[in-house]
């Protein structure tokens, strides 16, 4: 396995029924199995859908194209958490869960849900600054997730408040998943959506989170957050035997461990993520 896929092998949680696309459930559908007989079929992750999608996918699964169709599900209300029972009971192939809560106790109702259903992954969102949260989540064995964009600028994290998060979740040793915004490999000035008038804004790029989680599993709290605010997708250098960035090399090793603390991303786009990496990550440097 090359370095390149080591770090971002199915790390793109398919999202497109969300802002900005926001497409009907049909067209997800065609996306995601045209995705996974794709070349690119090597970054696709789990499918995301509402716990109310799911009746629907029930209803079209026996016309689906071959193919896996691991489901992320979210599921926010007690009538979510019903109708995922409802259909766990039928044997849809559902592999997360995505939740959120504010306090230890939600953690604890979350937690105790989840065991009933057996399902073993669950991603519980949190707001920024909540340590305490954190450690709630990670004491009853769920994963974390935050939120790193949206539609408007001020729906982005400042890059202290992400770093804090990314900290946080490192020193408890607690793997998490992003969502939102990080449709591009590299931060930038980027359409906020895909209407033709749309403002622009500043978002994130999945290698700078990336690289921000490397550095701080590494304690270099400095290059984290350079490696955060790099808008040069040249600056990430993609070597036979690691990426190497400001100097530092990460080997395949280092980046196995940076993946099993950062699971993955959502996004509402999966050929952005791909397409935007390619030309670069072949330019390998000696």
């Amino acid at each position: 396995m090359t370095p390149l896929q080591t770090l971002l092998q199915h790390i793109v949680d398919y999202a497109g029924l969300y802002p900005p696309a926001a497409l009907p459930l049909p067209e997800v559908l065609r996306n995601y199995a045209s995705y996974q007989h794709s070349e690119a079929c090597w970054m696709l992750g789990r499918l995301v859908v509402n716990a109310s999608h799911l009746p629907a996918f029930q209803g079209v699964r026996s016309s689906l194209p071959s193919g896996n169709w691991p489901l992320s599900v979210l599921a926010m209300t007690p009538e979510d958490w019903e109708m995922l029972a409802a259909c766990l009971k039928q044997g849809l192939p559902v592999k997360a869960i995505e939740t959120r809560a504010e306090t230890a106790v939600q953690v604890k109702e979350i937690a105790a849900r989840s065991r009933q259903l057996g399902v073993q992954e669950v991603y519980t969102e949190v707001p920024y600054q909540r340590r305490d949260v954190l450690e709630a989540i990670q004491q009853q064995g769920l994963h974390a997730k935050a939120r790193t964009g949206g539609v408007v600028q001020t729906a982005f994290p400042d890059p202290d408040l992400l770093l804090q998060f990314i900290q946080d979740c490192v020193s408890l040793n607690l793997p998490f998943k992003l969502t939102a915004g990080l449709h591009h490999p590299v931060r930038g000035m980027y359409s906020l959506t895909y209407q033709p008038d749309s403002a622009k804004g500043r978002m994130y790029g999945y290698l700078n989170v990336l690289l921000a989680t490397a550095f701080t599993l590494q304690g270099l709290p400095e290059l984290a957050k350079k490696a955060l605010l790099e808008e040069d997708q040249h600056e990430f250098h993609w070597l036979q035997d690691g990426l190497g960035y400001a100097g530092v090399i990460l080997n395949s090793s280092e980046l196995h461990r940076t993946r099993s603390m950062l699971h993955a991303f959502g996004s509402c786009s999966f050929t952005e993520p791909h397409d935007e990496l390619l030309p670069f990550a072949h330019q390998r440097n000696p």
